[in-house]
């Protein structure tokens, strides 16, 4: 009981932090965990995490990236997102690339393995009965990480003010009655 009073408080503690309740110079270090990969949520992710990022706080970002065959090159995409990170003051940034592993238990493991603040990745938005079938991935890592997740979902045509088009009505619907179901 004492541990989740403590992990409780903790908690707290950031949240004022984020609320300006502290000053840039009492803000510990956070170590963001991103999740990488080729899809565009993804890349949503990697800019949204990129936003978070505090020089002056001398954050920590662990990228992860799963892929299904061993023995392959990290692919180029993940090292330009290394690269960029590189780039962005972040104090130090780690890579974490797994060869024939379940993604979501990747992201889980590492998550709790760095003591992660927080976990950004982006949503695919499959929708109906792929998710049913096969889950989703970052519904499954919000259940089973140790921190808070940020989930990212791709911007459509429609959140920017524009047409959407040809068949992305559909898709959107499915997902608007998807989320009155939960």
């Amino acid at each position: 009981l004492t541990d989740w009073n403590t992990h409780i408080h903790h908690h707290r503690t950031d949240n004022r932090q984020f609320q300006g309740m502290s000053s840039l110079e009492d803000e510990a270090p956070f170590t963001f965990l991103v999740a990488v990969d080729a899809s565009p949520a993804s890349n949503e992710a990697v800019e949204s995490a990129l936003r978070l990022i505090n020089e002056t706080r001398r954050d920590r970002v662990v990228l992860v990236h799963a892929h299904q065959q061993a023995g392959h090159a990290t692919p180029d995409f993940v090292k330009d997102i290394e690269a960029r990170f590189q780039a962005s003051g972040a104090a130090e940034v780690h890579l974490i690339v797994g060869a024939n592993v379940d993604p979501r238990e990747l992201v889980i493991q590492q998550c709790a393995r760095v003591h992660a603040d927080l976990v950004v990745m982006g949503s695919r938005g499959h929708g109906g009965l792929t998710r049913l079938l096969l889950g989703s991935v970052a519904t499954q890592v919000v259940a089973g990480a140790s921190a808070p997740v940020l989930v990212v979902r791709k911007t459509t045509d429609a959140d920017k003010g524009k047409e959407p088009r040809q068949g992305q009505e559909q898709e959107q619907e499915q997902d608007q009655e998807q989320e009155q179901e939960q």
